[in-house]
């Protein structure tokens, strides 16, 4: 069965700049969704975070309150 996801208060950082500031998102299951918006605003950088690709990017760092597909992606017991 799909999952929702659900994003609150997410902020990525590129060390100390703060790339993406206060994204709150959710995705109905089954649903189509589109990230639209001028170049450099994030919309690259936010897909990123949910697949977790950032983390092979050094010094890049997401802070979120909740970022979930049924459970929270970042837990430390989430299997990358």
């Amino acid at each position: 069965m799909a999952k929702r996801i659900d994003i609150k208060d997410l902020d990525i950082y590129y060390g100390d700049f703060k790339a993406v500031e206060g994204v709150n998102l959710a995705i109905e299951p089954q649903s189509v969704t589109a990230f639209i918006g001028p170049s450099g605003c994030g919309k690259s950088t936010e897909l990123r975070s949910l697949n977790r690709m950032h983390e092979v990017i050094p010094a890049r760092t997401p802070k979120a309150r909740s970022c979930s597909m049924g459970e929270n992606i970042y837990a430390l017991d989430v299997d990358r």
